[in-house]
């Protein structure tokens, strides 16, 4: 029956015309036949940061230095962002307002406004402070790291602002201009530095969540 209507000029215009609409909207399908392998993938919705996350995150790093405390803790990534910003903020303010945190294909990543005219008048953001205003929304995505015992920091990979993405080679200069005074020893340039307990021997993010790890007795 098939082969009968392939003989036919009206089936064979009908394929045709069907493959053509089913590539120019092959946007629309083409992704699910990849299941989504494409696209990024949100692991954690973002949280707003608070100071009872920041709290919370700090009492479950304490947990770990008990004798009988667990050997690692998962913590939501909101909180351990919140303690980030309070800890970071002990050594510079950071100007961020409205902040949230979630996961991202394994990257932390935090969310608020920022001020931008301090960054603007460093000339920190080059030819994009005059397409910026005052204060815009940004995005900083990137990892964690223990830098030494007590010293974690957060690595930040990509910078946006609005809707325009920093050039990587930017993002240490807008970092150092975000954090006055000289950087600690062993800080990456694009970090971000937090004070953690002498414990603390790891930080992985996976699955959607952090998980710190105490230090192992030799």
């Amino acid at each position: 029956m098939l082969g009968g209507c392939l003989k036919t000029v009206g089936c064979a215009t009908l394929l045709v015309v069907g493959a053509g609409v089913a590539w120019l909207t092959r946007d629309r399908w083409y992704p699910a036949l990849r299941d989504g392998r494409d696209r990024p993938v949100v692991e954690a919705v973002a949280d707003t940061l608070s100071p009872s996350g920041a709290e919370r995150a700090a009492s479950a790093i304490a947990s770990l230095g008990r004798p009988t405390g667990p050997a690692y803790v998962n913590i939501a990534p909101s909180d351990l962002a919140a303690l980030i910003v309070r800890e970071a903020s002990r050594r510079n303010p950071l100007p961020l307002k409205n902040a949230s945190a979630g996961i991202v294909e394994e990257r932390l990543v935090l969310r608020g406004t920022l001020d931008i005219r301090q960054l603007r008048a460093q000339g920190a953001l080059g030819a994009l402070g005059a397409l910026l205003g005052d204060e815009e929304d940004v995005e900083l995505r990137g990892t964690l790291d223990i830098v030494r015992p007590g010293l974690a920091q957060f690595r930040v990979e990509d910078f946006k602002a609005r809707t325009l993405a920093i050039p990587r080679a930017a993002v240490p200069k807008l970092i150092s201009q975000l954090q006055r005074g000289s950087r600690a020893e062993g800080v990456a340039e694009d970090g971000v530095p937090f004070e953690v307990p002498p414990y603390i021997g790891d930080v992985r993010i996976a699955n959607g969540r952090v998980t710190l790890y105490k230090t192992v007795a030799r």
